[in-house]
């Protein structure tokens, strides 16, 4: 296990900016990484707190690891919903971005948005997850997923979370709806399909898990459901 991280760069390297308080730390070998809280952050020497699954262990193989400042170098791109006013006293749902902290609104008129996680389990087969279960290591009926065996775990890197190596698509589910209500419209025209809720077929608004009433929305607006697939590089750290 890793003790001590002396951060005395070579001559002719770059220098290493110190670390500011609380920042994590990430040692990385571009194929394997490893993410860790340590102390000692503003001086020349990083002692790992042990505060992780597992204590860091040193990296092996002809790749040299390279430490970089999680909370500084690492660009973190997050998307969510939150629910904004759309005038004459409505409410409407916004896609949001947030990069490192700083947030922009993308697009109005989105009502949900899921993902689903394609992981190659033990027998070659893939199957779709959430994160809560990734994070588990279960599936969607809640038995025990064991790491695929075709997936190196180097280093002394520990098992916890182990799937996440194994995800090689990613499905984005997003519910979108007209912004504008449409007093007129029919039971049949207000009715729409979201698969995340097992809704394969259009139903009417009331039945879904999440019910746009829920979130302070009207049920006289048009709703669709747009899916996409993404693929990835398989076993990335």
């Amino acid at each position: 296990a890793i003790t001590e991280i002396d951060l005395d760069p070579l001559p002719g390297e770059p220098e290493i900016a110190h670390f500011g308080a609380n920042d994590l730390a990430y040692l990385s070998d571009c194929s394997n990484g490893r993410i860790f809280a340590v102390q000692g952050q503003g001086g020349s020497v990083l002692t790992p707190t042990g505060a992780n699954f597992t204590a860091p262990q040193a990296m092996q193989g002809t790749a040299a690891p390279r430490l970089y400042d999680f909370d500084q170098d690492f660009l973190t791109v997050t998307y969510y919903l939150k629910v904004v006013d759309a005038g004459d006293g409505r409410t409407t749902g916004a896609l949001i971005r947030r990069v490192n902290g700083n947030s922009e609104e993308m697009v109005r008129g989105v009502e949900r948005l899921d993902f689903r996680y394609g992981v190659i389990n033990a027998s070659g087969e893939t199957v779709f997850l959430s994160a809560d279960q990734i994070d588990k290591g279960v599936d969607a009926g809640g038995s025990s997923i064991p790491c695929p065996p075709d997936v190196p775990l180097p280093g002394g890197m520990p098992t916890a979370g182990c799937l996440w190596r194994a995800v090689n698509t990613i499905e984005v589910h997003m519910l979108l709806d007209g912004q504008t209500p449409l007093y007129t419209l029919t039971p049949n025209e207000l009715a729409y399909a979201y698969t995340i809720d097992g809704a394969f077929a259009p139903r009417a608004p009331s039945t879904h898990a999440i019910k746009p009433s829920d979130q302070g929305f009207p049920d006289q607006l048009l709703r669709r459901e747009f899916v996409t697939l993404v693929s990835l590089r398989n076993y990335n750290p």
